[in-house]
Parts: C-alpha cells; sequence; structure tokens
C-alpha cells in the first residue's frame, strides 16, 4: 500500500511514517520543516519537502493521512493569519486529490475544538473560545478542516475518518509547540524551575505517541469509522501538578542533581 503523510516530520506524524512502513507501506512523506525536525532517508520513503502540492502523485497513493498543521500557542498568538489562511487552504487542496482519485483521507483533528468541556464525547458541542481571543483562530480552522471533509463525505462519498487527538506525549515533542512534558522536561535539564499555573490542579489525559499512531491506523482500516470523528487519548485523568512531580523525579534520577517546583499565580501570567 503507498499512503501519503502531510506533517511527515512532525511529532506523531513522523512516528505514523514508521510505523507504516514497519508494516510494508510505500510512505510519500511531504512536510515544510516549520513544526518537525525529522527526517529519515528509509527504504520505501519519498520525502516531498515544501508547501503541499499534490498534482506529481495522481493514481498513486492508496490513502491520504493529513496531519500538517501550524501547532502551538506561541505561533498561533504571533501569527495567527499564517494559521487562518493556511489551515483551510491546505484542507481544500487534500480534500479536492482525494474526491478526484477516490483516495481515503484520515484527517487528523484536535481536542480544541472542545473548549475546556470535561467528559467529552464526540456528539457534544464545540466550544469556540470568543472572537477576541486569537487562540480560539485555531479551533475554528479544525472545525472548517472537519465539516469540509463530512460534507464530501456525505455528498460525493468520499471515505473520511477524524480522529481527535487529546494531548498525546512521546519521543520527538518539542516544547516549542507549548506542550506540558517537554516544558517541564526542558526546564528541569536546563536548571530552571518547572512552573506550574496556580496549584497545578489542572487535569489531562496524557496519551503515548505510539497509541495514537496505532489507533490512527486502525481508523483508517475500519469500515465503521467511515464518516465518523473519534476521539483519541488516554482514560487515566492527572493532574497538572502530578506530571510535574513524575518529570521532576526523573529529571533528578537520570540528569541533575535537583530541579525546583513553582506555582506561578494567574494574575501573574502575560
Amino acid at each position: 500500500m503507498r499512503s501519503l503523510v502531510t506533517g511527515a516530520a512532525g511529532f506523531i506524524g513522523s512516528h505514523l511514517v514508521e510505523a507504516l512502513l514497519a508494516r510494508g507501506d510505500e510512505v510519500i512523506a511531504v512536510d515544510d520543516f516549520s513544526a518537525g525536525e525529522w527526517r529519515e532517508e528509509r527504504p520505501g520513503l519519498t520525502w516531498c519537502v515544501g508547501a503541499i502540492a499534490l498534482e506529481n502523485w495522481p493514481n498513486a497513493v492508496e490513502c491520504v493521512f493529513h496531519l500538517a498543521s501550524r501547532i502551538g500557542v506561541g505561533q498561533i498568538l504571533a501569527d495567527p493569519l499564517r494559521m487562518l489562511e493556511g489551515h483551510p487552504d491546505d484542507i481544500k487542496t487534500i480534500v479536492a486529490f482525494c474526491r478526484a482519485y477516490k483516495v481515503p483521507l484520515v484527517l487528523a483533528s484536535t481536542s480544541e475544538i472542545y473548549g475546556s468541556g470535561r467528559n467529552l464525547t464526540e456528539t457534544d458541542a464545540p466550544q469556540v473560545a470568543p472572537s477576541q481571543e486569537s487562540r480560539s483562530g485555531y479551533a475554528v480552522t479544525k472545525l472548517y478542516a472537519e465539516q469540509l471533509a463530512l460534507a464530501m463525505h456525505r455528498q460525493h462519498g468520499l471515505r473520511v475518518v477524524i480522529p481527535r487527538y487529546f494531548n498525546v506525549a512521546g519521543p520527538r515533542q518539542r516544547a516549542e509547540g507549548g506542550c506540558v512534558v517537554p516544558i517541564f522536561a526542558r526546564q528541569a535539564l536546563t536548571g530552571s524551575p518547572i512552573t506550574l499555573h496556580g496549584q497545578g490542579e489542572q487535569v489531562r489525559c496524557y496519551g503515548h505517541v505510539s497509541d495514537a499512531v496505532e489507533a490512527t491506523i486502525r481508523l483508517s482500516e475500519c469500515d465503521a469509522a467511515n464518516g465518523q470523528i473519534v476521539n483519541v487519548g488516554a482514560t487515566t485523568a492527572r493532574e497538572t501538578a502530578e506530571v510535574a512531580r513524575a518529570v521532576s523525579a526523573y529529571c533528578r534520577e537520570h540528569y541533575v542533581d535537583q530541579v525546583q517546583v513553582q506555582h506561578v499565580p494567574y494574575a501573574d501570567l502575560t
């Protein structure tokens, strides 16, 4: 099978490429390296560097995994137009290609669509933040991508499945993406205190990237998932303070003598 993966140099994308190659797929890897650095040369792997351009692959792809995205709160706040213009352009290109050549699409989405709710299921309504908050644009563009892909499924029979990822963690995850575990690890290893907002009572479910990749591949093969949105994440919740203690203990055991944990009041955040 020949699969095309966008965002192939990124965190989840790179692990997905490895898993597809391991099962014997040929993989076309697309990335502009704006959010990832992984780029290995392996048998069966072809790199396409730059913006998403699919005109070179007609009738040569049997499944598209669209994971390319602008990530990280810092990037989104610094350059929201790049995301707001780029995400819709990318998904329109992907959906048009998949429709034209009848290629199944696995569209990566995000738990950001749910806002700050708890105990969320796929049928819960999105809770997008007010438009005055630039960060809300990320959820809006992801929701647009979902709607476009599902409309193409309903009206033209395009095979689509949409995994919504929840707090995936693991190797190659970058602190620049605003992700908790690598931020804490970087702080600890550079001698800075691990910073917790408030008392660190924020609750998240942290799933390992290998499990997220396995779920993504299984969804791509599941007939019952066609036209569906599926939450992908762990089932065990942890408070952020617990994660900080775990990172601190690991770093002290293996790398550094001392790690401090510092609580930062919400009022002090800028």
